[in-house]
């Protein structure tokens, strides 16, 4: 195939990707690879033969690729490197040495504006319509891609997700929802629950949204917590319902269901996060949002820990953010933010954690402050009954627990979450593939203490001494750095 760009007639399109392609989308490209030797061999032999090549690798490839003298001709013109997230592009920083012209990365979403484009092109020289089963394709490749990543992840921390499977669980999805009688699900979330409350205005919801929203989901009308009643036997009721399996073709009674979710779907109950790119610029999270959790827990992985560290130690990088997540169904919008240094009050002493609220979709029917308790827990490999925890009440006057009015609230958490000295000295209980793991429990349905607890955490202070290193260009200073 051919296709055009803004300034040159591009030859040949050529691309290294190890996971199957769908017909629509190779024929985007000349030739696809599975490996970048494959793709050295291909532009070796032709270099003489055709006018320019643009090539697109994942980072993996990067250093077999600069270790060959075919990305100095002048014939390619292009290479897109791609990589899944900002610490992955830090990495190279400390690897490579190169000049920047023809090199540019691409996340995985960039790359499906990039393809978007060639098929444009293709569109604009034949003068043919835009062929949306194309594009369709497109996306189900970058759909396939996060998915390997994801299961992945979670086969390498199954222990970890079957353990925080088996907390409570507060609400079951069903393929055969449609057909279950309504005041066996809750309006709110839609899900089965095995205990249903009724509002004051007649309505239905579960515990959690109960607790949660400020209305009902039906009439509007304001949720009164003191005048809501448990429905009486709707647990020996709901025992009795057929339920298909919203994953698999696995049916059953509602109390086998549960225990063929969290035995056979323990993935999907625990919100698994990953870091998340920070756009400095406008100083906000990347608004997509896929992760949510069933049972109010999520997993925050956090890898190349070594590297992190030594940046933290070296003032490069003080903080990292987790991505966002629901907490629940329609729930809250949340982030974590770490220093894996300290931040201003423990530089040097502690790791510090904080829990950030952010503007999310639901912000106009949930409740106001946020009132629940937090904790967090940084997980132990080897003896996961000697996992490290602490939790906070939220202190409900703090700015930090309104609802957002930007897109993100002032950090509350840990200034002092867990002592250095103790860290490196059992480093190999928490640090595994360069890899730690922490924890985060939002539990709507504990019981607010009336006395105040000292738990030691607070809002996080001193803010602009705590902005990390910023580059103006990122990619070329990558490109360009010695270190």
């Amino acid at each position: 195939m051919t296709a055009t760009t803004s300034r040159i007639y591009e030859k040949k399109f050529l691309a290294v990707w190890a996971t199957p392609i769908p017909d629509r989308v190779k024929a985007l490209f000349t030739e696809i690879f599975i490996n970048v030797s494959e793709l050295v061999k291909y532009v070796s032999k032709d270099i003489t033969k055709t006018d320019t090549f643009h090539l697109v690798i994942p980072l993996n490839c990067l250093m077999d690729l600069l270790n060959d003298p075919i990305y100095k001709f002048p014939q390619v013109v292009h290479i897109d490197v791609i990589y899944d997230g900002i610490y992955d592009l830090k990495k190279i920083q400390r690897r490579f040495n190169f000049e920047p012209e023809k090199i540019k990365f691409h996340t995985i979403n960039e790359l499906l504006r990039q393809l978007e484009k060639v098929e444009l092109d293709r569109t604009l020289v034949s003068s043919g319509p835009i062929d949306r089963s194309t594009i369709d394709a497109i996306i189900s490749i970058i759909e396939d891609r996060v998915r390997a990543k994801q299961q992945a992840t979670f086969n390498r921390l199954s222990s970890f997700l079957k353990q925080c499977a088996f907390t409570s669980l507060h609400g079951l999805p069903a393929k055969n929802i449609n057909d279950i009688a309504p005041y066996f699900i809750c309006s709110s979330c839609k899900f089965i629950y095995l205990q249903l409350y009724q509002l004051e205005c007649g309505h239905q919801q579960c515990k959690v949204c109960v607790n949660i929203r400020k209305s009902c989901t039906i009439c509007f009308k304001a949720v009164l917590r003191d005048k809501v009643l448990l429905v009486r036997n709707s647990q020996m009721k709901m025992q009795n319902l057929s339920i298909y399996c919203s994953n698999c073709e696995w049916t059953g009674s509602l109390k086998d269901y549960q225990r063929h979710f969290k035995h056979d779907h323990y993935k999907l109950i625990t919100g698994f996060i990953d870091n998340q790119e920070i756009n400095e610029n406008i100083s906000s999270l990347n608004s997509d949002v896929s992760v949510m959790s069933l049972n109010g827990i999520c997993i925050w992985e956090i890898p190349d820990i070594t590297d992190m560290r030594n940046n933290s130690a070296s003032d490069e990088q003080k903080s990292i953010y987790s991505s966002s997540f629901y907490s629940f169904s329609n729930g809250y919008r949340i982030c974590l933010r770490l220093f894996l240094n300290g931040d201003a009050k423990a530089k040097g002493t502690h790791m510090s954690l904080f829990f950030v609220l952010m503007q999310g979709n639901y912000d106009d029917v949930l409740r106001w402050p946020f009132e629940f308790k937090i904790t967090f827990t940084l997980l132990n490999h080897l003896s996961p009954n000697n996992n490290q925890s602490k939790f906070f009440w939220p202190d409900t006057k703090s700015i930090a627990f309104q609802c957002p009015i930007s897109n993100m609230n002032i950090a509350y958490g840990f200034s002092k979450f867990f002592p250095l000295d103790l860290f490196e000295q059992n480093e190999n209980h928490y640090v595994k593939d360069d890899r730690i793991l922490i924890q985060v429990e939002i539990d709507v349905l504990a019981e607010r203490p009336t006395l105040p607890l000292i738990s030691g955490a607070g809002e996080l202070v001193n803010e602009e001494e705590l902005v990390d290193t910023t580059y103006d260009n990122l990619p070329r200073l990558l490109c360009s750095s010695d270190i």
